[in-house]
């Protein structure tokens, strides 16, 4: 959650919380300001390798309307995040395109 905050300078620190591990729904509750940002829907796993099957179905399941369904994974033992769209179509590809190319990210 800090993390988009921060790197979305016109969100604030409530704009985006983080749910405990098993609550159900999605584990980053974005404000309308948030997911106007940044239109994804994130859900989060700790695991040993990279998540299966059910967590990229979790993850499409979890993601509101018009929202893009990202899958975050931080492997035991390594430092550093993962993440990985979900598609349910190949519509969403498309517009997480079309969003990089407006936000004209390097």
């Amino acid at each position: 959650a800090k993390k988009i905050v921060n790197h979305f300078k016109e969100l604030e620190e409530d704009d985006v919380k983080s749910c405990s591990m098993g609550a159900g729904g999605e584990d980053l509750v974005m404000s309308p300001a948030a997911r106007r940002a940044f239109p994804v829907s994130i859900e989060c796993k700790a695991t040993v390798g990279m998540p299966g099957p059910s967590a990229f179905k979790q993850a499409m399941a979890n993601a509101p309307e018009g929202m893009i369904p990202i899958l975050s994974w931080k492997p035991k033992g390594v430092g550093a995040d993962h993440c990985g769209p979900a598609f349910r179509t190949w519509e969403d590809l498309f517009k997480l395109i079309d969003y990089y190319k407006k936000k004209d990210i390097e």
